[in-house]
């Protein structure tokens, strides 16, 4: 494994850790098998460019350098955004994710 699959991989385990998200909810956002994802954590897969970029927009990232540097402050998830939304707001949420 390349030292920057390595960083990846690890740093994909820690946000979504501090997340306190699970890797199936990870897969649902990036619409791909659980599994898949899976793979990413442990290394047995590369996630393609399009998926790099869909976790930084998860984890409100700057961009894929981030993923690779790991240099940045802790920001807010889309995740932690969405829970501080005030109920009525999230059902809005829902209701424009589901259809």
């Amino acid at each position: 494994m390349t030292p920057i699959s390595e960083t990846i991989r690890t740093k994909i385990i820690d946000l979504r850790r501090k997340a306190n998200l699970s890797q199936s909810q990870v897969a649902e956002f990036l619409n791909i098998e659980q599994k898949t994802y899976g793979h990413y954590e442990t290394g047995r897969a590369k996630p393609s460019i399009d998926t790099l970029f869909q976790l930084t927009r998860l984890y409100c990232l700057s961009g894929i350098d981030e993923l690779i540097s790991g240099h940045a402050e802790k920001k807010t998830t889309l995740v932690d955004r969405y829970k501080s939304l005030p109920f009525e707001k999230r059902k809005i949420v829902d209701f424009i994710l589901q259809n």
